[in-house]
């Protein structure tokens, strides 16, 4: 599947795509919710990963122009980031996103996590 993760940062990006790239997928990366979004539209992917906290446009914001654009908006969203208010998790899913996997990632669960994550989406459409 191709997956965009949109997440400011490197070291971070670097172990989604150790983690994801050995289970055979298609990753692009994007440092800015500006940057993801005119990637989502080029590349059309089939799961957006997305940090909730980013300088400019955090997560939130780039969630909701996702859901807003016509080209992308069907496209599933699963926040990943590690937030650190009480009200955060509510604040990704009123944006617009589908699921939510909190930081820090433990990589010999990752990739189950994702996949139940992303079944558990395409089960609601």
């Amino acid at each position: 599947m191709k997956i965009l993760v949109i997440d400011d940062e490197y070291i971070f990006r670097n172990m989604i795509e150790s983690f994801l790239d050995r289970e055979g997928h298609d990753l692009v990366f994007a440092a800015s919710g500006e940057e993801g979004i005119k990637k989502a539209e080029i590349h059309q992917p089939g799961l957006i990963l997305l940090d909730g906290k980013m300088p400019g446009i955090s997560g939130f914001k780039t969630c909701q122009l996702i859901r807003k654009n016509e080209k992308i908006k069907n496209i599933p969203v699963i926040m990943l980031t590690a937030l650190d208010k009480v009200g955060d998790v509510e604040d990704a899913f009123k944006s617009g996103a589908d699921e939510y996997i909190a930081k820090p990632i433990e990589a010999n669960s990752f990739s189950s996590i994702l996949d139940r994550k992303y079944k558990r989406i395409v089960g609601k459409r």
